[in-house]
């Protein structure tokens, strides 16, 4: 059940934010997810720890469903305005707006087990979607080592591009694009991971970095992931 702040976005704004992306010169794009699309990742034990059946998003939360829930904005900072950049990820949003956002759609963040297991494809032996860094590109939007940041383009790119460097269950952008908010949090730090367009490449799923939770990076976003037997029982 969506939460009373939600503000629905129709399929005619869908298109239309697709289309401004597209003509504005972005990176590619390929489709506008909806906020509920989600993947399902089996049970395991990865090395922080057991992980339960999760379902998972697909995407990066992107700018324009992170705006259109109205009690996660803080005050006078709107989101997602621009239908050229809509479909990229959101950040510079803290770790409680995020879980703000998460829980009304009756979500949560991850844990840092949770998120590692879901990059690594659901086993212990998964890593980077690259065999060599210097291809990275092709896979994360990551830092080029000689175009620049976001794979020469300084910028984020929409979150269903480079379906070539999905997980094994597809859940995209998990090495590069923006780091990611976690839950789990170490001496009063939260706990970021992955790899973010201005990453070097070799990092990609196994970066991670220890922030206060009020920060509002740039390149720190997020994605949400429910019990799948929550998910089931509804």
């Amino acid at each position: 059940m969506k939460g009373a702040g939600w503000s629905a976005i129709s399929s005619t704004t869908m298109v239309a934010m697709i289309t401004m992306v597209a003509m504005g010169g972005a990176p590619p794009s390929e489709a506008l997810a909806p906020a509920s699309r989600m993947v399902h990742v089996p049970a395991g034990k990865s090395d922080l720890g057991l992980v339960a059946d999760l379902d998972v998003d697909l995407t990066e939360v992107t700018r324009s469903q992170f705006g259109s829930c109205m009690p996660c904005a803080r005050g006078g900072t709107t989101f997602g305005t621009d239908l050229r950049t809509s479909n990229l990820p959101v950040g510079g949003v803290s770790r409680p707006q995020a879980e703000r956002y998460c829980l009304e759609l009756g979500k949560r963040l991850p844990t840092e087990a949770e998120w590692e297991w879901i990059a690594r494809g659901g086993t212990k032996r998964g890593g980077n979607p690259w065999k060599d860094s210097r291809d990275a590109c092709k896979f994360a939007v990551v830092q080029h080592p000689i175009e620049g940041d976001g794979c020469g383009y300084w910028d984020f790119w929409p979150v269903e591009s480079l379906r070539a460097g999905a997980t094994t269950q597809g859940v995209l952008h998990m090495a590069g694009n923006v780091a990611e908010w976690t839950s789990s949090t170490e001496n009063e730090l939260a706990v970021v991971r992955g790899g973010d367009a201005t990453s070097a490449s070799a990092a990609g799923i196994f970066e991670r970095r220890l922030v206060l939770p009020a920060s509002e990076l740039p390149e720190v976003g997020f994605r949400c992931v429910v019990n799948s037997v929550l998910l089931s029982s509804r």
